[in-house]
Parts: C-alpha cells; sequence; structure tokens
C-alpha cells in the first residue's frame, strides 16, 4: 500500500477534529452573502486559521480535497446539513491521493527550474 494512503487515514481523523459535526447547507445564497453555501465557507475559514499554525503540507493538501469533496457534497440539492458521520472517506482519499500527486508534481517541477 502507499506511504501516502496508510498515512492518510491518520491524517484525516486528526484533521476533521476540525470540523464542526454539522454544517447547514440548505440555503445557497445567505442574505448578506456573496458566497455558496455561507456556512461551508465560515467553517472552512475557521479550519484554514487553525492550519496556519501547522506546518504541514499534507494537511493543505488535505483540506482542499475535503473543502472540494464537501462542496460538492452540498451542491446535491438532496441534502441540506453535511454530516461528519456521514462522510464516505474513500471517496475522499481519492481526490486527496489525486491532488498530493499534483502537489508534487507541481512543488517539484518548479524547485528543479530554480
Amino acid at each position: 500500500m502507499n506511504c501516502d494512503s496508510e498515512d492518510f487515514y491518520d491524517l484525516v481523523y486528526k484533521y476533521l477534529d476540525l470540523w464542526p459535526s454539522e454544517i447547514d447547507v440548505s440555503q445557497i445564497f445567505v442574505e448578506g452573502e456573496q458566497s455558496p453555501f455561507a456556512e461551508l465557507i465560515l467553517a472552512h475559514d475557521n479550519v484554514e486559521s487553525s492550519l496556519y499554525k501547522i506546518d504541514n503540507y499534507k494537511l493543505w493538501v488535505l483540506d482542499w480535497a475535503v473543502f472540494k469533496y464537501f462542496n460538492a457534497l452540498a451542491r446535491k440539492k438532496e441534502i441540506s446539513t453535511l454530516s461528519k458521520k456521514k462522510l464516505n472517506l474513500r471517496d475522499i482519499e481519492v481526490i486527496y491521493l489525486a491532488d498530493i500527486k499534483s502537489w508534487r508534481r507541481e512543488h517539484f517541477s518548479a524547485r528543479n527550474k530554480s
């Protein structure tokens, strides 16, 4: 098994502790807000502010993967609440592993050009 895959579950459980247990996505646009899914954006902003204190690129990649996953779920009209209890970690892992490969390609390509 890939090392990133093995690290994923340890990383994701610690990371998900930063998120609220549920996020209301029933209103796509909230009055006074310009972003879709204002509650999701607010929750993500709070998570990101916690990540600035941690120097771990894998957490940042995971952060983006989870946000993309949550955003995709929120865009499905049949749900009104995102719940950590109902996450499909395998779907998040697939996004994370693709993103980590992409990040490394970009990061190491830029380093080799310097």
